[in-house]
């Protein structure tokens, strides 16, 4: 995975890993961060993530 990918993992809770789909609202490479954080929210089909922040 290329450095500063921000969406490689969602870590949303300690239950076991899924593969669903995520609309992303945020930039989706961003070097300049270690850690990003986002809002997400449930819909019927899918998760709505917003960005909210991120850290070095």
């Amino acid at each position: 995975m290329k450095a500063g990918y921000a969406l490689g993992y969602f870590n949303c809770d300690d239950g076991p890993a899924h593969s669903i789909s995520v609309e992303v609202w945020g930039r989706k490479e961003q070097p300049e961060y270690g850690t990003m954080f986002w809002k997400c929210t449930r819909q019927p089909d899918n998760f709505v993530c917003i960005e909210t922040a991120g850290i070095h």
